[in-house]
């Protein structure tokens, strides 16, 4: 365990958002506050005023443990959102890692992490991820393949534990979303960001540490990827209405920003091609056995029309595969979104297809 130590500088905040899940907070909590550090870390609790046990449960942890642990508590709930805002402007450190309460840190991630922001000094710190899979995203020990946005439908390839310069619009695009899910971003912390991030179209994207990375890399376009995994994500028990209003709808809505500084036409694709995958999940929920709570109404579909009428017509492949798959068997829903993926020209993109020259 490391204990509170006034004197020192803190470096990393660990930033844990949560809301009405205090179980799966405990195993979270406790994969930090069980790991050897100094005082250069905290760890920093917002709570969006959860109405279980929650915060009894923190008082508890803090009661008994002499650590770094502040806890804030929300007078209502300010949406996921505003919750990581709150967070990115309360932490005292240099960087904030931005944790789930649902995903645990793996064993040694802490001094991985520190050890990697005191040498390099990154923007952004990517700390490699153990998917629900136990898959890490390291390929051939060395590499992390990052989905294209490209045109050309190349992907981007990018060596782990090495320091990266990213200036191309690209470039900054595929780390943002490498790095998007919550337990995978590791930021810093920089004067100006949060009254920025407040004037931008975010709400209800599910999305702002995206926006916060952006703005980010725009001032100093510093990355670093980790090879070893230091986070192991949880096991998505759902599909909420909420995640699926920000992938089919929320990635359109953030990058449209100007203030963020993506050419339209990239970010048209990305978001056209994140509310395909939204699209699929609809289609496949069936054969997934995964609750989605988000129904593909009349009203959905002329907003999804009017959202992405710039590419209306490979969208709309997608859309007649997601209505009718209610009636068909699962055999025919695979087959359907193989036959959808070549017509529309969007195949997986295999590795050595992968471009090295981008970053």
């Amino acid at each position: 365990m490391y204990k509170k130590i006034k004197t020192q500088k803190i470096i990393l905040t660990v930033g844990i958002p949560t809301y009405n899940r205090q179980k799966k907070l405990e195993k979270c909590l406790e994969s930090v506050i069980h790991q050897q550090a100094d005082g250069n870390v905290e760890i920093l609790i917002s709570d969006n005023a959860s109405q279980d046990a929650t915060q009894e449960y923190v008082r508890e942890v803090m009661a008994l443990h002499e650590l770094n642990i502040r806890y804030i508590r929300n007078k209502a709930n300010e949406g996921f959102d505003n919750n990581i805002i709150s967070i990115y402007k309360n932490a005292k450190g240099r960087y904030i890692w931005f944790l789930s309460d649902d995903d645990e840190i793996l064993p040694g991630a802490l001094g991985r992490v520190l050890d990697a922001l005191i040498k390099h000094k990154p923007a952004v710190l990517y700390p490699n991820e153990l998917g629900i899979t136990g898959e890490s995203m390291t390929k051939n020990d060395q590499f992390v393949d990052i989905v294209s946005y490209l045109p050309t439908g190349l992907g981007i390839r990018v060596k782990t534990d090495e320091e990266l310069l990213v200036n191309k619009d690209v470039a900054r695009l595929a780390v943002v979303r490498l790095a998007s899910f919550i337990s995978c971003c590791i930021v810093e912390k920089q004067n100006g960001i949060a009254s920025e991030i407040l004037k931008l179209n975010y709400s209800g994207t599910g999305l702002v540490q995206d926006a916060i990375m952006s703005l980010v890399l725009l001032q100093r376009p510093t990355v670093y990827l980790l090879k070893t995994p230091s986070v192991r994500m949880g096991l998505r028990a759902s599909f909420s209405k909420w995640s699926m209003e920000s992938t089919l709808f929320g990635f359109r809505k953030l990058y449209s920003n100007k203030a963020l500084k993506y050419p339209n036409d990239l970010a048209n694709k990305v978001s056209l091609n994140n509310c395909k995958f939204g699209l699929l999940i609809l289609a496949q929920k069936k054969i997934l056995k995964i609750p989605v709570d988000f129904v593909l109404d009349k009203k959905q579909l002329i907003r999804l029309i009017k959202f992405y009428k710039t590419d209306s017509f490979s969208l709309a492949l997608f859309i007649l595969v997601a209505l009718i798959s209610k009636i068909m068997p699962g055999f025919l829903i695979k087959a359907s979104f193989q036959l959808v993926y070549r017509f529309a020209k969007i195949v997986s993109i295999r590795r050595e297809n992968f471009s090295e020259s981008i970053i």
